[in-house]
């Protein structure tokens, strides 16, 4: 679509020689001003386009990656929170469960030590002769 013209010469030669320096500026120079003004206020479409819709991509799975890394450093650390509360309530746990098998031996203990009395208390009186009871007790 660019239509170059030449400056018109004065003599009838076109040898290049003959041509001054920046000789053919004069046809050039607004459009190459036009050229430099449409790129400079409006690049081509396509490209930039092109460009602005990668890079808006590359934003969202960045900012995609930022929100899984932020969630999964929650979830972390909520799972380090449950551990250490379960971590305590073991300790509860094994606690509570060595008192509660101590009080089931002594109270295991105590039963042996009565039932034991209570036969013996029982023999000596079937046998009729309360001399252990009297020895004894």
């Amino acid at each position: 679509n660019l239509q170059f013209t030449v400056a018109p010469s004065s003599s009838s030669s076109t040898s290049s020689d003959e041509t001054p320096a920046y000789g053919l500026q004069g046809g050039f120079g607004p459009t190459i001003l036009a050229l430099m003004h449409q790129y400079n206020t409006s690049p081509p479409v396509d490209e930039l386009t092109r460009a602005q819709t990668e890079l808006n991509q590359v934003k969202d799975v960045m900012v995609q990656n930022v929100e899984q890394i932020l969630s999964r450093g929650e979830r972390i650390e909520l799972l380090v929170d449950k551990t250490d509360v379960m971590a305590g309530q073991a300790t509860a746990f094994r606690r509570g469960a060595r008192s509660v098998r101590r009080q089931m031996w002594w109270r295991n203990s105590k039963i042996l030590a009565l039932s034991f009395l209570v036969g013996l208390v029982s023999y000596q009186r079937s046998l009729g002769s309360g001399y252990f009871l009297k020895t004894y007790l």
